[in-house]
């Protein structure tokens, strides 16, 4: 997760708990998320969405 924040920086990450199949370690996944310092994860975990989707 933090190489892609590092490409793609904070702003254009989502997290999202959704997956069409069998695809990865959406357990680990999430821990890294988890591990992420508060304002990234914050970030990633839903800041973003509101302003993306304008929710």
């Amino acid at each position: 997760m933090s190489k892609v924040i590092d490409v793609a920086t904070t702003k254009h990450v989502l997290y999202s708990s959704y997956y069409l199949f069998n695809l990865g370690d959406k357990e680990g996944c999430l821990d890294r998320v988890n591990e992420l310092p508060e304002n990234v994860k914050n970030e990633v975990c839903g800041d973003n969405a509101v302003h993306i989707f304008n929710l």
